[in-house]
């Protein structure tokens, strides 16, 4: 995990309501955290998580045209070698039954 080393220089005010700060205060407590290393902390990891999010499901709807064409395509024939190994699998499958029972 790499760690930023920046300059504080932006200011985020928040108003919230008594018992907000209470449970916000109480969780900073637990994690052994001051009250603006928690929000600070929480919020980067949950704006990460979101971000995250979004860029691994959000799809152009060039992309999404793209995928249901190639979902509407005919598959593709099974190559000799594919077909080889189907076999293998199924005489590795039959002597397995005939060992076993």
């Amino acid at each position: 995990m790499s760690t930023r080393v920046s300059a504080k220089t932006k200011r985020i005010e928040v108003r919230v309501a008594a018992w907000q700060k209470d449970l916000l205060q109480e969780a900073a407590t637990i994690e052994g955290l001051n009250l603006s290393d928690y929000i600070l902390l929480k919020t980067i990891e949950n704006a990460r998580a979101t971000v995250d999010n979004h860029q691994q499901t959000d799809l152009s709807l060039a992309q999404q045209l793209r995928i249901a064409d190639i979902l509407a395509q005919e598959p593709a024939k099974p190559t000799p070698a594919l077909l080889a190994l189907q076999q293998h699998y199924r005489d590795f499958q039959s002597k397995q039954v005939g060992a076993n029972g």
